[in-house]
């Protein structure tokens, strides 16, 4: 978060998982132009297939500035982004199955004051 310019103290606060998902993106799947639910901070994105050997097309890519840039993940990798501030898509998938893990993060401060 650091990195991005979230300081120590909202990094403090994000303690609390919002969502914890497996997403399987099968022949034809893609998912357009979008930013995650903007009451969260953080999304980790976790690879779980191989793009080549397990799937074809399926392509990350991130908007958050006025050129886009494609996110090459292999088996294993992750990615962590500012939820409210980066607008990403997946192209289509044209062969196999892309799967991952996605992980919300949001503050604790956040979800106590919804509750409240």
């Amino acid at each position: 978060g650091t990195k991005i310019g979230v300081g120590a103290e909202e990094l403090a606060d994000v303690t609390f998982c919002q969502d914890i998902r497996h997403i399987k993106y099968h022949i034809g799947d893609d998912c357009m132009w979008h930013r995650d639910d903007p009451e969260n901070h953080f999304t980790t994105i976790l690879m779980c297939s191989q793009q080549g050997k397990d799937y074809e097309g399926g392509q990350l890519t991130f908007y958050p500035t006025d050129d886009p840039h494609p996110i090459k993940l292999n088996f294993g990798d992750a990615v962590i982004y500012s939820t409210p501030k980066v607008e990403h898509m997946v192209t289509k998938t044209t062969k196999g199955a892309r799967t991952i893990f996605l992980v919300e993060l949001r503050a604790q401060r956040v979800a106590s004051a919804k509750k409240a």
